[in-house]
């Protein structure tokens, strides 16, 4: 995610300082009424060449940001899948654990009442 946003900043960077060196000759308005056709145009040629670089800068810088966001959408559902499954599996932790618990009391209990009947069997009249 910081390799994107890095990505990011530098094309903004660029579109930024390209944007401001682009308008500052045309601010001078000036200088522009001792130029040339051919200057001017091929002024205007350059402009356009340096529009479309950017254009196609844009586009990419688009296309990463829309790739990033779909597997930031993509990370999210796995995580929440994640959870939700980690979530199941504390519940099911749960219930094993309360059925341990009650099968450990049942045990004890039947041992218990074995212990009494071998008692009883050894000692018969000790009860009576």
């Amino acid at each position: 995610m910081s390799k994107y946003r890095i990505c990011c900043l530098q094309v903004c960077a660029g579109i930024l300082l390209s944007g401001v060196f682009s308008l500052a000759p045309k601010a001078s308005f000036a200088q522009d009424e001792g130029m040339t056709f051919e200057h001017a145009q091929t002024r205007t040629a350059h402009a356009r060449r340096q529009m479309e670089s950017m254009r196609r800068e844009l586009k990419d810088a688009e296309e990463r940001e829309e790739s990033a966001l779909r597997e930031v959408n993509e990370l999210k559902q796995r995580y929440e899948r994640a959870q939700q499954e980690a979530q199941s599996a504390t519940q099911a932790r749960q219930s094993a654990e309360e059925k341990f618990a009650q099968a450990r009391e049942q045990w004890s209990e039947e041992s218990a009442r074995l212990k009494r009947i071998h008692e009883n069997r050894n000692n018969p009249t000790s009860d009576r």
